[in-house]
């Protein structure tokens, strides 16, 4: 499961049970698994940034860099 794809079924999760708490009251353990997730999905959310720079990074290999333009002593 890709990383976009984590986000997405645990975030489905975290809804259906914030849906669940406007029914009825939340278990302790429910509760903490919303904490968990959210914990989860910041970490997730943080990586799927990382990868989606690399692939952008990647595809721009064949420009300088933007420091390497303005200072060649850095290359």
């Amino acid at each position: 499961m890709d990383t976009m794809q984590q986000i997405q079924a645990l975030s489905t999760e975290r809804f259906d049970l914030w849906r669940l708490a406007g029914k009825q009251q939340l278990t302790t353990t429910q509760k903490t698994r919303i904490d968990h997730i959210t914990g989860e999905l910041a970490v997730l959310w943080d990586r799927h940034r990382r990868e989606d720079a690399a692939r952008r990074w990647n595809r721009r290999d064949d420009e300088p860099r933007r420091l390497e333009k303005y200072f060649p002593e850095a290359a």
